[in-house]
């Protein structure tokens, strides 16, 4: 069962090196994104936002010792590959075995098959669920939603069409097109396609799947958080600096836009 002590010790052994340069990075998880921060703070019990979505809560003790942790493995452990990345450092590339493990979502199965799988050097490939941490775990999923206009000349027509859309037989076909691991109904089997994905694990990362909350101005805290992460790793603000000031910008673009809710 991975947690975040034994996905230290996988990229610990999975990183190596050649005197002082890095030819495989162990971990890519970009912690610089606010789409994969949240799930470091969910292991911990905290949160981008408070549970009502009226006010920020990523300034807090659980929050920056989830920050930590993921950058520990930049700057301490020294097995993620930093944003200032040395030119004699390997780039970090799964498909050519020059990173362990990597951050990424179902979309990229296909690239897994087509380049790992039916490619020149052929590697064992294994999904697993996000770390398990002090105060469990969770995925953060965005919901693609259909939409019935309202001037629609025929919206029962349009509906029956979405039902038809989100029914089980359909799945194999979104399977075809990067989706249906997520099927909108739970009681649905996870379409899958290779035989390296497991239905299982889709349906455990399913079970602890939490919204992924944005901010009308999403947009202010990506990039403010970016350059945190950044300004982190090269040791010009430390991790409370840098989730207090997460806290403020975040205010700001909440009362300024409102949230997406």
């Amino acid at each position: 069962n991975l947690n975040w002590d034994t996905l230290t010790e996988l990229a610990t052994k999975l990183t190596t090196r050649e005197g002082t340069n890095v030819t495989r990075w162990g971990l890519s998880f970009n912690g610089n994104a606010h789409s994969s921060i949240v799930i470091a703070l969910k292991s911990w019990g905290a949160g981008w936002w408070n549970e009502d979505f009226t006010a920020p809560a990523i300034d807090s003790p659980e929050a920056a010792e989830a920050v930590q942790t993921v950058l520990d493995h930049v700057v301490k452990h020294q097995v993620h590959p930093p944003l200032a990345r040395k030119e004699t450092d390997v780039a970090p590339n799964f498909t050519e075995q020059k990173l362990g493990m990597v951050l990424t979502g179902p979309w990229y199965t296909r690239t897994i098959n087509q380049e790992i799988v039916k490619g020149q050097t052929p590697f064992n490939v294994d999904l697993a669920n996000v770390p398990l941490g002090p105060a469990g775990r969770g995925t953060p999923l965005l919901i693609n939603a259909f939409w019935i206009a309202r001037s629609s000349p025929q919206p029962d027509a349009t509906w029956d069409l979405y039902k038809y859309l989100i029914s089980e037989e359909v799945q194999p076909d979104w399977a075809n097109l990067g989706g249906g691991r997520f099927p909108p109904n739970r009681t649905y089997t996870p379409a899958v396609q290779y035989p390296f994905e497991k239905p299982e694990t889709y349906k455990a990362i399913a079970d602890v799947s939490i919204p992924l909350r944005q901010a009308v101005r999403q947009a202010d805290i990506n990039g403010a958080w970016a350059e945190l992460w950044g300004q982190m790793e090269a040791g010009e603000k430390t991790v409370a600096e840098a989730v207090a000031e997460a806290q403020q910008v975040s205010a700001i673009a909440l009362q300024e836009g409102g949230c997406i809710c």
